[in-house]
């Protein structure tokens, strides 16, 4: 079993796809992105949906409240109002942190011997947060017994 903060996973799809590979590693970091990370990537944003509509504000007809101002990241959005902000950064922040459970079955575990070989031999240079996120992946990967 493989335990990835939610928080980590986008950051590890990214990263794995800047590896250069040959073509099984292009297969397998494939199948591994798609078949493996982007199911607990879609779980970990409909918990957040889940959170921001928990602790948006609403209108009478229960409607989210929005603010007239644009959403830097997402342009075609507005900014939610939160009843409490504060609660809602600490529940999100809890939320990000909880792991993602990948089970090692007799499906994936040829992806999951190529992806761990790919990320421990990985010559790329990192530095700062990309390399703690990098070293607390690895010591993850060294722990399978795979």
């Amino acid at each position: 079993m493989l335990k990835i903060p939610y928080y980590q996973i986008e950051w590890l799809a990214d990263f794995l796809n800047s590896i250069e590979t040959n073509a099984k590693g292009n297969r397998m970091r494939n199948a591994f992105n798609d078949e493996i990370l982007k199911p607990h990537y879609m779980r970990f944003q409909e918990y957040i949906t889940e959170l921001i509509e928990l602790h948006s504000e609403k209108d009478e007809d229960g409607i989210m409240k929005q603010t007239e101002e644009k959403h830097p990241d997402y342009p075609d959005k507005f900014k939610v109002i939160f009843k409490d902000r504060d609660l809602f950064i600490t529940d999100y922040n809890e939320l990000a942190i909880e792991n993602a459970i990948i089970k090692i079955t007799e499906e994936n575990e040829d992806i999951i011997v190529v992806i761990k070989k790919m990320i421990l031999e990985c010559d790329n240079k990192l530095s700062g947060q990309v390399a703690d996120i990098y070293d607390q992946i690895c010591l993850k990967l060294e722990s399978l017994n795979i």
